[in-house]
């Protein structure tokens, strides 16, 4: 995983560019099992320190979620949720000078504002409207504008704001007024059932000082969610706690692997009884990067790599008859953020949704039944998130994720934390456990597969027990159809293979606790493809009796 690896400060940094160098030479390399590809471990980040004061907001576009598969749109719609994203739009009053509509993009741009000082806000006195072009006839049903409220500024929240449409742009039918959304700056109206539109116009009167605008969006009414049960891994087989059961695999070591190299690969996982693997990550939404490992049409990302990586991975765990969890997006901007930036989450979370979406439009229908679900990516720690309001932010984002992924695809969803019984002033186990007891309880999480972290020294085979325990009990307590598993490390605190003798220990140290064993990893660092063969035949020797 991105392990969190507590060093001192000067090793730490020379690690740090040691790591940014092999992950240059991985991207680059289109051939895995080179000589550079064996001595490369798996990306690691810092120990957390403590809770990061919010940051100035950066301006990462935000990629609002696609439609889901189902809703009804004329055929010429564009089949993502925000059918304004991008679009054209006129003001009947241009934004002030010094608070200006730079390239008249704002409004559509997919940027959200932060404080008031970002330049993604534009700024008016007075009374407006505004009308965006959808550029074709699409069946609307919701219509959203963010404003930002700053008394201290002369910035105020509009006593009225009414959308209106048209199909000719001369003849508008107005909706009832927008509706403030709890106590965020986003405005919403509804119009059902769902009515032809191409121009949307919003109008703002009665202004009480300056108004501060970002983000006008028009979508389909959402897909009601389901009454059943909440949907659960699609593994039935019986789980085998003796043994690994999966893999988490980093995309960079995949880069440019062919079909024969991913079922050379999934053979070796099947030897030794594994039945799935997870993608850590198949996408990377750093602003620096914005790279996906599939073909994407993702507004503002692109593809890394040279063949279709997901694909092929789905394609040969079918043959092989196993199952893949498809990681969503990565950044490491979540080291700096973590829950303090809310806005910031939220579009990250935002981003997640799009992933899982465009992931199923692309590989649902043909590999719809080895998609075992999707694993949200952003690692929870006993560090960073002591708080109400950073857990419950956490909520928010796990709950509205997981509910819009059980909706839109049918799949369930994994989430991987972690932990570090040595920090000072982290949770102890305890506490820990009490917190995802409360994280359950309040999002619909199908699989919790916390890092077992004796890999890289936040724990011992001894303590783990103690860890293990009180979270299982905790959630199993606040939402029995949770199922949790342990993410058993296979490395060492050098980034080396640990001794097959030292990963039995924490079999048997944690499997009374937990639903199923997965890993990090086998594929970095068990696998013959590696160079790793020493350890996967121990391995196997012992699989071969368990």
């Amino acid at each position: 995983m991105l392990k969190q690896i507590q060093l001192s400060l000067p090793f730490k940094f020379s690690l740090l560019a040691l790591l940014a160098t092999a992950l240059t030479l991985a991207v680059l390399s289109s051939q895995p099992s080179s000589a550079a590809n064996f001595a490369k471990p798996p990306t690691k980040t810092p120990t957390p320190t403590g809770p990061t004061p919010t940051p100035t907001r950066t301006h990462t576009p935000t990629v609002q979620p696609p439609t889901p598969t189902n809703a009804a749109t004329s055929p010429a719609c564009p089949t993502i949720v925000n059918m304004a994203l991008n679009k054209s739009y006129t003001s009947s009053v241009a934004a002030s000078g010094s608070y200006p509509d730079t390239g008249g993009t704002e409004l559509t741009n997919g940027v959200y504002g932060g404080n008031f000082a970002d330049p993604a806000w534009q700024g008016r006195t007075g009374n407006y409207f505004q009308t965006v072009d959808l550029g074709q006839n699409c069946l609307v049903g919701v219509y959203l504008i963010n404003f930002l409220q700053d008394t201290g500024a002369g910035i105020f929240y509009p006593d009225r704001v009414v959308f209106s449409f048209s199909t000719n742009g001369t003849n508008f039918t107005a909706l009832p007024d927008a509706i403030r959304q709890g106590s965020s700056g986003q405005y919403k109206a509804t119009a059902n059932p769902e009515v032809t539109v191409r121009y949307v116009r919003v109008t703002i009167t009665d202004p009480a000082g300056w108004i501060f605008e970002d983000e006008l969006e028009a979508q389909h009414l959402p897909t009601p969610t389901p009454t059943g049960p909440t949907p659960t891994p699609t593994n039935t087989a019986t789980p085998n706690v003796n043994v690994w059961e999966g893999s988490f695999i980093q995309p960079w070591l995949t880069n440019g692997w062919t079909s024969t190299q991913w079922s050379t690969e999934l053979q070796y996982m099947k030897n030794v009884k594994m039945d799935h693997i997870i993608w850590q990550w198949t996408v990377d939404s750093l602003p620096s990067r914005m790279w996906t490992y599939y073909p994407t049409t993702m507004a503002g990302f692109t593809q890394t790599n040279s063949n279709d990586a997901v694909g092929i991975s789905l394609q040969q765990a079918q043959i092989k008859g196993m199952k893949v969890w498809l990681g969503l997006n990565w950044t490491d901007d979540w080291w700096n953020h973590y829950a303090n930036d809310n806005t910031w989450l939220t579009n990250e979370f935002n981003i997640s949704k799009n992933v899982a979406q465009e992931l199923w439009n692309l590989y649902g229908g043909q590999y719809g039944n080895t998609i075992a679900g999707f694993y949200m990516t952003m690692e929870m720690d006993n560090v960073n998130f002591q708080t109400a309001t950073t857990q419950n932010r956490m909520i928010a984002v796990y709950n509205d994720t997981a509910n819009y992924i059980h909706t839109h695809t049918g799949k369930p969803v994994m989430v991987a934390p972690f932990f570090n019984e040595t920090y000072p002033g982290s949770q102890n186990a305890t506490q820990y456990a009490t917190m995802w007891g409360t994280i359950v309880a309040g999002a619909p999480l199908d699989v919790v597969a916390v890092q077992d972290g004796i890999g890289v020294g936040h724990a011992t085979v001894a303590t783990i027990a103690s860890w293990l325990s009180p979270m299982g009990t905790a959630i199993n307590n606040a939402r029995p159809a949770t199922q949790f598993w342990v993410d058993l490390e296979t490395l060492d605190p050098d980034f080396t293979p640990a001794q097959v003798s030292r990963v039995i220990q924490q079999i048997e140290a944690e499997k009374a606790y937990v639903d199923k064993v997965t890993t990090f990893s086998f594929n970095h660092y068990d696998s013959p493809m590696q160079g790793h063969t020493t350890e996967y035949n121990a391995w196997k020797a012992y699989t071969d009796v368990h």
